[in-house]
């Protein structure tokens, strides 16, 4: 598979703590590690700098590197920061520069199909895509759809590339996808459970292009995300780079042999501590039953998963631990139950503990203190807490409002059986985590759970270096955030296989008492 990452950025930060490249052996080194072969990259400069420094830098920064290609930044017309549109057009062909990337927030100016006029018009003849940043960093953010279906209709032989889309883009895109066959995603963000196989069933396979986001963004989702799915070798390889060859006027390559998916059979094994049945009321997903859950288990060799359900995090705890209950019985060494406490119900929790454990056959308890707008440190968790202590089993925990790292160090102390996974934080920031390393060094009850949408580059090798690996666990979130895009983080990450198999299953098994 001849993959060439469509979403890089090269060059020096403005303050040096951001994850960079600042030279193109630094970015070709850990394309090689990788297995990535060609890199599309823009400048930093582009988005901390001016335009004009940008497109000078890279294209002296790549001229000698054949495997980089650069893209240049643009801007709207008329202020005359950059040559007007044809004679920037005629400077990037002279170049080299193949494709082009607007950033309408980072340079203050709005979507608007009328100011850009003169330079889309100009792209469309050169036959040069146009790449859209619109600085989404969550999958919660709301594209600005009405100015890309706009450009759009107005462009039609315009290739125009969204920046990691995901989350909210099936609800908003699928829709009307068909009337634009010139809008793309770059795959560096969307996730959600068989979201390529249903893409290139519906709607063609070419209207993926393979990115990572590099250096800010961990490349191993995106990587996984494409090396995981169900497609054919040529789709896939089309969607590794043919395509995105097809659109800069490059040779397309032969797809190659299917790469190895290293999970189930011969290989790591799985347990994923994170999850759910039932549908999410902010987010489109495809599996949402216990045997599309375990169907799709099958496909990408995961053989736990510990899940709570939707409507228990909602508005309906009782049936919601039910549903749960029923999908443990039907799938017994599949399925991991997670009984939802929701403290709002105080009084009638200790009879829900003890009929998820006693009845429903779960083993573990779930808190979504986010979902039930109460905070991690309020008192009424105090009985969960307890219950937890005294089956000596996980809880994974989505916090609110906290905790502090001195609650959780009193907390966990109070109840040493309890394990407390902290949903989604060994995914996030140095910033975050770095509070409550000293806690998981005084507490080996207290485990990190890698978990999250978005992941920054190198924080998996670096959470492991500073915490101990035994700590760590493999959560997806799976069905909103799919298994290979999550699964891709631990096994294209820069730590042994050994630590892998730790953070994979060793260690999710003994706190769950799993063989």
């Amino acid at each position: 598979m001849e993959a060439f990452d469509m979403n890089c950025m090269l060059g020096p930060t403005r303050t040096d703590r951001e994850p960079c490249f600042r030279t193109p052996e630094a970015l070709l080194a850990e394309m090689d590690r990788l297995g990535i072969s060609e890199a599309l990259v823009h400048a930093s400069h582009a988005a901390m700098g001016h335009p004009a420094d940008a497109n000078a830098w890279i294209v002296e920064a790549t001229r000698s590197h054949p495997r980089l290609h650069p893209c240049w930044a643009v801007l709207p017309p008329g202020t005359g920061e950059l040559p007007e549109p044809d004679e920037l057009v005629a400077q990037m062909r002279a170049q080299g520069v193949r494709a082009a990337r607007l950033f309408p927030g980072v340079h203050g100016f709005p979507l608007l199909e009328r100011i850009l006029r003169p330079l889309l018009k100009a792209l469309s003849e050169a036959g040069i895509p146009l790449i859209l940043d619109q600085g989404r960093t969550s999958w919660s953010q709301l594209t600005d759809w009405r100015a890309v279906f706009e450009i759009a209709e107005a462009h039609p032989a315009l290739p125009i590339v969204l920046i990691r889309e995901g989350g909210t883009t099936a609800r908003a895109l699928f829709g009307v996808w068909d009337a634009f066959p010139n809008i793309y995603i770059e795959a560096s963000y969307i996730q959600e459970s068989r979201i390529v196989e249903q893409i290139s069933g519906r709607f063609g396979h070419r209207r993926l292009l393979f990115g990572t986001g590099m250096p800010t963004w961990d490349p191993g989702g995106p990587l996984g995300l494409l090396t995981g799915a169900r497609i054919s070798q040529r789709q896939r390889a089309d969607i590794a780079g043919n395509t995105l060859r097809r659109l800069l006027g490059l040779p397309e390559r032969e797809p190659g042999q299917a790469p190895h998916w290293p999970c189930g059979a011969h290989g790591f094994r799985v347990f994923d501590v994170h999850g759910h049945l039932g549908r999410f009321h902010s987010k489109y997903h495809r599996d949402w039953s216990a045997e599309q859950m375990v169907s799709r288990m099958d496909e990408v060799g995961v053989e736990r998963f510990a899940v709570s359900h939707f409507l228990a995090i909602g508005a309906d705890y009782r049936k919601g631990n039910t549903r749960i209950g029923d999908g443990v019985a039907a799938f017994p060494d599949r399925l991991v139950g997670y009984v939802v406490y929701n403290p709002n119900y105080e009084s009638e929790m200790a009879d829900e503990m003890a009929r998820g454990f006693d009845e429903l056959g779960c083993r573990g308890i779930k808190l979504h203190c986010a979902l039930h707008d109460t905070s991690t440190e309020d008192p009424r968790y105090r009985l969960a807490l307890q219950t937890a202590h005294e089956r000596n089993c996980p809880m994974l925990c989505h916090v609110h409002r906290g905790p502090s790292p001195a609650f959780l160090m009193d907390t966990l102390a109070a109840f040493p059986n309890a394990k407390f996974i902290y949903a989604h934080l060994g995914g996030g920031s140095r910033e975050g985590l770095e509070p409550f390393l000293e806690v998981a060094h005084a507490r080996p009850n207290l485990f990190f759970d890698l978990g999250y949408s978005k992941m920054a580059r190198g924080i998996l090798p670096w959470l492991v270096e500073h915490a101990s690996p035994d700590q760590i666990l493999y959560g997806s979130d799976h069905p909103v955030n799919g298994f290979p895009y999550q699964l891709g983080r631990v096994l294209y990450a820069d730590i042994p296989d050994g630590m892998k198999r730790m953070i994979l299953w060793d260690n999710a098994a003994r706190i769950f008492g799993v063989q």
